[in-house]
């Protein structure tokens, strides 16, 4: 469970307003694979009945 959630420590709110191409693109890829855990997560919780 969000085993990689580590990979977020250098993810900062005001990453969400950089323009695409100021993105520090050394962490996107870390921050995509930890979202991926948790929506897979959550289709989990939604499949087991718990949300």
């Amino acid at each position: 469970m969000l085993g990689s959630v580590g990979l977020m420590s250098d993810w900062k709110i005001e990453h969400r307003y950089y323009s695409e191409g100021a993105l520090p693109l050394a962490s996107v890829a870390n921050w995509e694979l930890v979202a991926l855990e948790a929506l897979d997560m959550i289709e989990r919780a939604e499949l087991d009945g718990i949300l």
